[in-house]
């Protein structure tokens, strides 16, 4: 199969899996709190953002799944156990995780990763719109503008908060100025400068003492992450004046740079050949 159907397959399992269990923990918590809804008596609106590969549609076989949980509006539940919605959502977070990371008799259905939230491990399991808009504000770091620029919702699949509802293009509407700045903005390179160093750092600590870590086919120089790099950096500095750039997979984003004259068109084909052989040789190392 192609690198392609391997990685559309599995992230329309991550998606199903991820919309099943939000439905179920849902319903439960339904029972005990009552649903969450604002003080003029409307649902709020819960989101399941993918990040990295999930987000671009880009999942691995055995990738974990980078997740964001973001919800629209303060407000409080009315049932037997009454609770803020903050709690509501935190509690709903709490019993995804279980659902889909925690490793049981059967297996586990993928390793979930929260630490891309706002102020990451520090930083509540969950933020509302609000919460999120101030932290793009006061504390958006330069290289989070590279793990938002791929961000996708992948749950709920259908309802409320699902990707055609009008609520979700709020959140949509949040995030790219953030992305995409409208100026040529040179602190991005340094941004991206200090990432890139910091996973070269990583790699290098990573294969120390271990001579067989030295050719890492994500991380190491020339692998994966370096042309994800390149594709990003371009897509964040350029993606202000030209919005045919903003797509999340890497493939994608090189043949449309070459088709704006960012990219020789030569310079964007070996590029995405080298990085599908890349994928497939990844793929054949975790079968």
């Amino acid at each position: 199969a192609s690198v392609d159907e391997v990685t559309r397959a599995m992230t329309h399992l991550a998606e199903v899996t991820l919309d099943l269990a939000l439905k179920a923990a849902r319903a439960e918590l339904d029972e005990i709190h009552g649903a969450p809804r604002t003080a003029e008596g409307q649902d709020i609106a819960f989101w399941v953002l993918g990040m990295g590969k999930l987000g671009a549609r880009e999942l691995n076989v055995s990738s974990d799944i980078d997740l964001i949980y973001v919800y629209e509006d303060d407000g409080a539940t009315h049932g037997p156990r009454p609770v803020t919605a903050h709690e509501y959502f935190a509690n709903l977070a709490k019993r995804l995780y279980a659902l889909i990371g925690d490793v049981t008799d059967d297996g586990q259905v993928f390793r979930v990763d929260l630490a891309l939230r706002p102020n990451g491990k520090s930083g509540p399991p969950v933020v509302s719109l609000a919460m999120l808009e101030e932290y793009f504000l006061v504390q958006g770091r330069e290289w989070e503008r590279f793990a938002w620029l791929k961000s996708r919702v992948v749950a709920p699949l259908s309802g409320p908060g699902a990707p055609g509802d009008p609520r979700t293009l709020q959140l949509r509407d949040l995030v790219a100025p953030f992305v995409y700045r409208r100026y040529l903005d040179y602190g991005v390179f340094e941004g991206l400068r200090q990432l890139h160093g910091k996973i070269r750092s990583e790699a290098k600590a990573r294969a120390a003492g271990r001579p067989e870590r030295a050719n890492d086919v994500k991380l190491s120089r020339g692998g994966i992450r370096e042309i994800e790099f390149i594709v990003q950096l371009l897509q964040v500095v350029r993606g202000g004046q030209f919005p045919e750039l903003r797509t999340r997979p890497t493939v994608q984003a090189l043949q449309r740079m070459a088709h704006a004259g960012l990219m020789p068109p030569d310079t964007a084909d070996q590029l995405a050949a080298a990085y599908v052989f890349l994928r497939r040789v990844e793929h054949r190392i975790q079968y």
